[in-house]
């Protein structure tokens, strides 16, 4: 029973950064315990994908410059994944 009246008596008297420091890898070693999420669902092939998405369209007279550039490079991802003959397959 002294050992630990002792030892509460040392903490009490340790300084405010010396118990954060003892503290800090508690939540450290919490948050990282390995948890992977993992998926189960299975990812649509880009086929899919450009059956059922077609570039955007707009109009540079009504629309914000700031938007047709998001337009124009989400198009340009378009392309380069769906304008190839072998990105949309029948069947």
């Amino acid at each position: 029973m002294k050992a630990a009246q002792k030892l509460f008596e040392r903490l009490r008297k340790m300084s405010l950064k010396l118990k954060l420091l003892l503290m800090l890898p508690s939540p450290i070693l919490l948050l990282s315990s390995g948890c992977a999420l993992v998926s189960t669902k299975p990812v649509a092939p880009i086929s899919e994908f450009c059956r059922v998405v077609d570039p955007i369209t707009y109009d540079s007279r009504v629309d914000s410059a700031d938007t047709v550039a998001q337009i124009e490079a989400l198009n340009a991802k378009w392309l380069a994944l769906c304008d190839e003959p072998s990105a949309v397959t029948d069947g």
